[in-house]
């Protein structure tokens, strides 16, 4: 992820490619993704937010910032849920560092 994430931004999308285990990009027909996160500092609650599909062929997804979703600073744990039909993987787990703001 390039740009920072901090306490309180909306707005900001989360883009991420999803690959199968060969590292070739998952072609996303008919499937269903979830972005899980966990909430600095003991990762004991998950949140779900549904991903979006931008492109399907290239295995695009996306997640836009809800306001006050982040809304503490920290390490926050990422990772995607993709269901289709009978099947259901994830990612890796990724980790977000989300910043404070000065007020």
């Amino acid at each position: 992820m390039s740009s920072t994430i901090h306490v309180q931004d909306r707005g900001t999308t989360i883009r991420v490619t999803v690959k199968k285990q060969d590292d070739t990009v998952q072609v996303l027909s008919n499937h269903t993704i979830s972005f899980l996160f966990t909430k600095p500092p003991n990762h004991d609650t998950i949140y779900s937010k549904s991903g979006t599909i931008t492109s399907s062929a290239d295995g695009l997804v996306e997640y836009t910032i809800e306001s006050g979703f982040f809304d503490v600073p920290g390490t926050w744990q990422m990772q995607l849920q993709v269901i289709s039909g009978a099947s259901q993987w994830y990612s890796n787990i990724s980790k977000l560092h989300i910043e404070k703001n000065i007020i």
